[in-house]
């Protein structure tokens, strides 16, 4: 998994303003469908959640971060909100209640790179949903994407001003690809930049694994998951090989 502390933590909060996204009315389409509470997996610092709350939707969150958690609490706070939030990761999803909606939005399932811990965390998914609860997880087509990629070449992902008058920075580089086993090595790089110096800067190794269209339904279906709808780009089309992220709809 990524490295969402420090300056990750600040940078996921800076970048992921709360700006109405396409993924934010599809996912919110579904939760209102399935009329009950619903949880939002690696919710980070809200960028989904709170949105969600402030429509008076049920909406519960889980985060590996504690830092991310902390600003979620933060920006909730703010707009009198108080979520019900967990520190965990989806590999060890254990929660007191059961869900008609589980949500995985920004394709967080491929941040689990082994096999097995995927497994596991779609087997705890599963089992924390009603009968006919529906779980909906993206994947990115990152096969699209790699002819664009120069692996070892820094690209600025984005910057943004902070009230101390710094700026904060986000810049990721490909180390590798693995194409036997669908893994991408990402190298991530903050840095906090103030008069031309730089005052701050975090690294970290960002692994990654892509999913095949069918692969991903048998692996939904081998943990029990029976009807499975695949769309694309946050539409209700039907998945085509340029759309950019598939949608999984997967219910119990």
């Amino acid at each position: 998994m990524r490295d969402y502390t420090g300056l990750g933590a600040l940078a996921w909060a800076q970048f992921s303003v709360d700006e109405p996204g396409p993924d934010q009315r599809f996912f919110q389409r579904i939760i209102e469908q399935h009329a009950g509470p619903a949880l939002d997996v690696g919710c980070g610092t809200g960028r989904l959640l709170i949105p969600y709350l402030l429509a008076g939707l049920e909406v519960e969150g889980i985060d590996p971060s504690a830092e991310m958690l902390a600003l979620c609490r933060c920006k909730a706070a703010e707009r009198g909100l108080i979520p019900q939030l967990y520190q965990q990761g989806m590999q060890q999803l254990d929660l007191p209640r059961c869900y008609y909606t589980i949500f995985i939005p920004c394709g967080t399932i491929q941040l689990v790179i082994d096999r097995d811990q995927v497994f596991e965390a779609l087997r705890r998914l599963h089992a924390h949903l009603v009968p006919a609860g529906v779980l909906v997880l993206t994947v990115y087509n990152r096969w699209r994407e790699m002819e664009d990629e120069q692996v070892g070449h820094w690209k600025l992902y984005a910057r943004h001003p902070l009230p101390d008058g710094s700026v904060l920075a986000k810049h990721v580089r490909v180390q590798g690809r693995n194409l036997l086993e669908q893994t991408l090595a990402y190298e991530v790089r903050y840095r906090r930049v103030k008069a031309r110096r730089v005052i701050e800067e975090q690294r970290c190794d960002a692994p990654e694994r892509w999913y095949f269209k069918h692969e991903m339904e048998l692996m939904l279906e081998r943990v029990g998951f029976r009807t499975i709808r695949v769309t694309g780009d946050y539409t209700d089309e039907a998945s085509r090989d340029n759309h950019h992220v598939l949608a999984f709809a997967a219910i119990k």
